[in-house]
């Protein structure tokens, strides 16, 4: 009996199925979905470098406050 799955996954991975004691079946994305889609994504969010020194998270201090102190 037929039935649809949604699965999130990462678009070049496979699937590994298996029900019972029928063979396990790989399934894969075609390639013309895989390679074609994100040519046409856009990022509609804040992308950049993120600078921080090592170790200093956890009592992180404005610059001023920082070159004042030295």
């Amino acid at each position: 009996m037929p039935f649809r799955l949604s699965l999130m996954l990462y678009p070049r991975a496979s699937i590994h199925a298996f029900i019972g004691i029928l063979p396990v079946i790989e399934i894969t994305l075609p390639t013309q979905f895989v390679d074609t889609a994100p040519s046409f994504m856009e990022v509609t969010f804040t992308v950049g470098a993120l600078l921080s020194r090592i170790g200093s998270n956890k009592n992180s201090q404005p610059a001023e406050i920082l070159t004042k102190n030295k």
